[in-house]
């Protein structure tokens, strides 16, 4: 482990704080001075642009005033009398030779003395109108043309300056004024032009001279080309930010670099009446000088400061630090352990506040350690004594109490370990876990998977077998936990509990509850089979003709059989829930499909007490949900039949609604629905203080109940539990007052499955256009206010408008003095005053030429009183479907199709056995099952081939081909799973179709049977219509075979 380096000064509280003040008084002269130094800086720096530009201006006006005075003196030798003529003489040729000669002698003259009279002009001379010198004060330009040049073009009209430019007489930079001529007689007419060549010398002298900028400050004049303008030669390239800014038409300043290099400040602008940049500059270095100057004095200055107050600062140090020294001092023979210490210093201020609280903290210091070292010592007392008592707890604990290091080396062992594995404490200490009580490498296995289980979760806790010393194995439940301190882990903690008695107890309870189901299986068997006679039979006996008291004594045969069955039904459902084997069948299900076949079992039922069963679905529900429509069906039919039965008048309404689950609900997504079934009835009522029985199994409400009106009291409990595994509940309302009857909710939570595509019954079964009912309007007639309401509803989801009446008197005024305006007459069928045939007569014995139909709505169908004056009949509850098409129907004049019927006897059709050709083989031991089995598919169509077990079932297979097997579970000698594995190992090319039939409902009969090999599965009692379609789904018969 490294050393910390502690500076020498770091040690001292006097060099510590002579060091920060220095410190602190170096940076505050730096900034000081660095501020300073800026401020300077920028005030100096626009005091020279202030110089650049005002040097700038005078240089640009001198220059300017310049060329203006020798614009002018151009001007004014044009202007001398008679200077006009003498250049029209020289040049006119009609002129004679001694005129033009003359003329030619005075106009040098002038031009000489123009010339000898000013340095500024290098060259005077006269151009003819063609742009042709012809008199010069230098002979040799003369003849030389200048025509394409600007000051000619331009000053041949008008006195004309043509700055800065390489005149090609002499290859030099010039600058050239030029005047038109005019002769004195005429209007002035224009006869040459007069120009003169000044010299740059004078441009530099003016540029150039008296700056006032100092030893490095310039001006200087740069044209378009980037070549300065001199007097002397064309000048150099030169380049530059500034020089590149003023070229491109900038006025600016700025820092930058000049073209020679160096730092510079300075200030250009653009002269455009001369086509030229000027541009004025100092050095930096120059410019900045008094800031840095100003900067150094500072520093000096500040430095001296420093030192001065780091000398008086050393001395108040001194001061300051001395009593805190001796406090230090005290401090340390306080560490040292000498509590009597005392630091003897007395002042004022803050020190001596802080040696005074010093004082008395080392007084308060030695009466609590004399008070620690007291509790300590009881400390250690009572650590002893739990210790003592710990060890004994674990000494006389029942259970095997284990801790092993980390290594798994055991570092105690209780007398119960001993008692439980056989080893002493000291065969046991020090010792492997692994070599004392897991004597196999799976028991090894498994107690490291516990070891690092618990090290990883805090806590490890199962069922399992440890060995003993004498190697027998016991049954034991573990609990280990990690032994931790100060978060790192040394060692495990485990403790072994003997539940060798009660895992036997629980192998027996598991055995008991075998027998049970075995038992209810072999009950479920011996009780469906003769019922399967009595449901049958009875079934059968009602599909011959009977006299009324033979139909009846028939249908109650029929009707208790079924009823024993829902008993039967319900005790098996009971015993699953019980053993918690009752599993939900999820599959995509059409909700309103599913709850309206519940009703169309209750609708009879219902209509034989005169209840009004009415039916409100929420149009906006999915149509195809997942879930287990048999368990939810189950759940409503019970609600239902409760409904009914403890109803004696009035109405029970199912409405069924639904909302859609927000996102995050639960685990739900955006399809999941959350689904609500309300079933409310004018019964007799539930007291408010014995609701909470109804849910109880085997309990009503009051036993008076049970016995008026029956029941096992296992059906809500059932439907409660069902619920709860459907993510929902089922709870009850009621007042307790006979006629407001009871209301039943179940809600449940499910995904919306993907609809497949359905067809209209209407457009499938017509080849018409489907009739739009959208804005027709219909007259809807019922006495019940609850089921008007809801009819009028579902109309209105139609799009029909709707006029409704509970009076079939008002109805009769409204359809018969204007009938026209009526698509359609919805009417109940039993009505006080007027009942619906009655009304439709009356509609129909009306004079008006065009009368609308009248569909009547009946509990009991209606069919046998139909008349002409009904176009349609309609069962209640009324379903949203049949409905629509009934309507579309009507007003289209059709006989309505599609119309539920309530069949009152079991339908057998009777050429199922021609359209869908089998050879049938029987398979069963029973002789009552044999005769209904054959009556039934006698009624059917089908000769049947009978075996009396799985033996001869092999034996008729063999001899001739059937084309399907109905093949008993349970048979003497071979029973249908035997031999249904023989036949599949026999034929494994002739796949024959095996359908079983058991009177066995448990819980994974039909998995087993299914498993066997067989395709299908029928519950007994058979019914027609499932015997049918197992018999459909069979291929049919090829004909010749």
């Amino acid at each position: 482990m490294s050393r910390r380096i502690v500076w020498p000064w770091r040690r001292s509280l006097r060099a510590r704080l002579v060091a920060y003040f220095l410190l602190l008084s170096t940076v505050t002269v730096l900034v000081v001075g660095a501020v300073v130094y800026v401020r300077a800086t920028g005030d100096l720096t626009n005091a020279i642009y202030d110089r650049l530009d005002a040097v700038a201006a005078l240089k640009a006006d001198a220059l300017g005033r310049w060329i203006d005075e020798q614009s002018r003196n151009v001007v004014y030798v044009g202007s001398i009398p008679g200077f006009g003529d003498d250049a029209r003489d020289f040049l006119d040729p009609a002129v004679g030779a001694g005129a033009r000669d003359a003329a030619a002698t005075r106009l040098r003259t002038d031009l000489a003395t123009v010339v000898s009279q000013t340095a500024d002009a290098e060259e005077i001379f006269i151009l003819d109108l063609s742009g042709t010198i012809r008199l010069s004060t230098l002979a040799q330009d003369e003849g030389v043309s200048q025509a394409n040049q600007t000051f000619f073009a331009e000053g041949s009209f008008q006195p004309t300056v043509q700055n800065v430019y390489t005149s090609s007489l002499t290859g030099r930079p010039t600058i050239t004024i030029a005047t038109p001529l005019f002769d004195r007689n005429g209007a002035g007419q224009r006869v040459a032009v007069l120009a003169a060549n000044l010299s740059l010398q004078r441009v530099d002298k003016i540029v150039r001279e008296g700056t006032g900028l100092g030893s490095t400050g310039r001006t200087y004049l740069v044209g378009p080309d980037h070549r300065v303008i001199e007097g002397t030669a064309s000048g150099a390239f030169v380049d530059s930010p500034g020089i590149s800014d003023v070229l491109a038409r900038k006025d600016g300043r700025g820092l930058y670099v000049d073209d020679r290099g160096t730092p510079v400040i300075g200030l250009y602008r653009w002269l455009g009446d001369r086509g030229a940049g000027l541009l004025a500059e100092i050095s930096q270095e120059e410019a900045f000088s008094p800031a840095r100057a100003l900067a150094l004095t500072i520093a000096l200055v500040g430095l001296l400061s420093a030192l001065v107050l780091t000398a008086g600062i050393w001395v108040v140090a001194r001061r300051v630090t001395r009593p805190i020294l001796t406090l230090a001092a005290t401090a340390a023979r306080v560490t040292a352990g000498d509590l009597g210490a005392v630091s003897g210093v007395r002042s004022d201020d803050e020190v001596g506040t802080l040696a005074l609280a010093f004082d008395e903290m080392t007084a308060e210091l030695r009466e609590n350690v004399a008070t620690l070292e007291r509790r300590v010592t009881e400390r250690t007392a009572e650590l002893n004594r739990q210790r003592l008592y710990y060890a004994s707890l674990v000494e006389v604990s029942p259970v095997a109490v284990v801790t092993m290091d980390q290594e798994e080396r055991v570092s105690a062992w209780n007398p119960a370990a001993t008692t439980l594995f056989g080893y002493l404490a000291d065969e046991a200490i020090g010792q492997v876990i692994d070599d004392l009580i897991l004597g196999s490498e799976t028991l090894r296995e498994d107690g490291h998977d516990l070891a690092r289980e618990a090290a990883a979760t805090g806590r490890a806790q199962k069922l399992g077998q440890r060995t003993r010393k004498d190697g027998t194995l016991v049954e034991v439940e573990i609990l280990m936990v990690p032994l931790v301190v100060d978060g790192e882990q040394f060692g495990f903690y485990a403790i072994y509990h003997d539940v060798t008695e009660l895992q036997a107890a629980r192998r027996e309870a598991d055995s008991a509850n075998q027998a049970k189901s075995a038992f209810l299986a072999a009950m479920s068997h011996e009780i469906r089979t003769p019922m399967n006679a009595v449901i049958g039979m009875s079934g059968l006996i009602m599909d011959t003709p009977l006299d009324a008291e033979q139909r009846d004594y028939a249908e109650t045969i029929h009707t208790s059989g079924e009823a024993l069955l829902t008993i039967i039904n319900d005790i098996l459902d009971f015993s699953k829930i019980e053993a918690g084997r009752i599993e939900l069948d999820a599959h995509p299900f059409a909700l309103a499909e599913t709850l309206e076949g519940a009703l169309d079992v209750m609708a009879p039922i219902a209509a034989k007490k005169g209840l009004e069963l009415i039916y409100d679905l929420d149009p906006d529900l999915p149509p195809v949900i997942l879930g287990d429509a048999g368990r939810l069906r189950q759940i409503v039919l019970n609600l239902l039949s409760n409904s009914v039965k403890f109803t004696e008048k009035g109405e029970v309404v199912i409405r069924i609604a639904g909302s859609r689950l927000p996102v995050g609900t639960l685990v739900a997504k955006p399809e999941y629905w959350e689904i609500q079934v309300e079933v409310r009835d004018t019964g007799i009522g539930i007291p408010p203080d014995q609701i909470g029985r109804l849910f109880q199994s085997f309990s009503q409400a009051d036993a008076s109940i049970s016995r008026r009106f029956g029941g096992t009291g296992l059906g809500l409990a059932i439907s409660r539990r069902l619920a709860e595994l459907m993510d929902g509940s089922l709870v009850a309302e009621s007042a307790g007052i006979v006629g407001e009857g009871s209301t039943f909710r179940l809600t449940i939570r499910v995904p919306e499955a993907e609809a497949e595509a359905e067809v209209d019954a209407a457009e499938t079964m017509s080849r018409q256009p489907v009739l739009d009912l959208k804005g027709r309007r219909v007259l809807v007639v019922d006495d019940n206010a609850t089921n008007l309401r809801i009819l009028a509803a579902q109309l209105e989801r139609l799009g029909l408008v709707v006029t409704a009446t509970a009076s079939a008197l008002e109805a009769r005024d409204l359809a018969t003095v204007a009938p026209a305006d009526f698509a359609a007459v919805l009417s109940d069928l039993r009505m006080p005053d007027l009942d619906g045939l009655e009304l439709a007569t009356a509609i129909r014995a009306s004079a008006a030429l065009v009368k609308p139909p009248v569909i009547v709505l009946s509990s009991l169908g209606g069919r046998d009183r139909a008349t002409d004056n009904v176009a349609a009949f309609l069962a209640k509850p009324v379903k949203p479907a049949a409905l629509r098409e009934t309507l579309r129907a009507a007003i289209a004049g059709l006989e309505a199709r599609g119309v539920p019927r309530t069949p009152e006897r079991l339908a057998i059709d009777p050429e199922l056995g021609a359209r869908h050709p089998l050879r049938i083989l029987l398979a069963e031991d029973n002789a009552v099952n044999q005769k209904l089995a054959i009556r039934l598919l006698e009624r059917m169509g089908y000769a049947t081939t009978v075996a009396n077990n799985g033996i001869e079932a092999i034996d008729a297979l063999t001899a001739y081909p059937f084309d399907v097997v109905l093949m008993d579970v349970q048979m003497p000698e071979l029973d249908g799973l035997e031999a249904t594995r023989q036949i599949r190992v026999t034929w494994p090319d002739r796949h024959v179709r095996i359908v079983a039939m058991t009177a066995n409902a448990m819980e994974g009969d039909r998995e087993v049977c299914l498993a066997a090999g067989m395709d299908d599965y029928l519950a007994k009692p058979i019914r027609p219509d499932e015997l049918a379609a197992a018999l459909l789904a069979v291929p049919a018969m090829t004909e010749g075979v």
